[in-house]
C-alpha cells in the first residue's frame, strides 16, 4: 500500500493559483444560444444568437458544381432531412487559400491559348504615356 504523498506549501500555492486563473477564464466565455429552427425551401436549419442578432452561417445556396455542373450557374441543392448546422462557415474555397511554391500569374499565362497571350503582349508594347 503506498503512502499518501503530503502537499508542500508552494504545490498548495500553485493549486490555488491555477484554480482561480482557471475560474476566472470560465467567467468570460458566454454560453452560445441556438436559434429557432428555421424552415428553409431546401430544409430546416439552425443557427446562433450574437450580440442580439439570429445568425445563420453556411447554409447552402447551391448544389455541388460537379460533373455536368462544373463552370454552369448555381443548381439548387437537394433538400437534406433533419436539421442542418448553421453554426460556422465551410471550408473556404481552393481559390482563397494562400500560394504555395508556383507563381499563379505564370500558371496563368502558361494556361491562355496563343492567341490571348499574343494580344496581351502587343497591348503591353503599345501603351502610350500621357504628360
Amino acid at each position: 500500500m503506498t503512502e499518501p504523498t503530503q502537499l508542500t506549501r508552494r504545490d498548495m500555492l500553485r493549486l490555488g493559483i491555477g484554480l482561480a486563473s482557471a475560474s476566472a477564464l470560465a467567467a468570460d466565455v458566454p454560453i452560445p444560444v441556438v436559434t429557432k429552427v428555421v424552415k428553409t425551401t431546401n430544409g430546416d436549419v439552425q443557427g446562433l444568437v450574437q450580440d442580439g442578432v439570429q445568425v445563420l452561417k453556411g447554409i447552402r445556396y447551391g448544389a455541388p458544381p460537379v460533373g455536368p455542373l462544373r463552370f454552369m450557374p448555381p443548381a439548387k441543392p437537394k433538400p437534406w432531412k433533419g436539421v442542418a448546422d448553421a453554426t460556422e462557415f465551410g471550408a473556404p474555397a481552393i481559390q482563397m487559400a494562400p500560394p504555395i511554391s508556383a507563381s499563379p500569374a505564370t500558371d496563368f499565362g502558361r494556361q491562355l491559348p496563343p492567341s490571348i497571350r499574343h494580344r496581351r503582349r502587343l497591348r503591353s508594347r503599345t501603351r502610350i504615356a500621357c504628360s
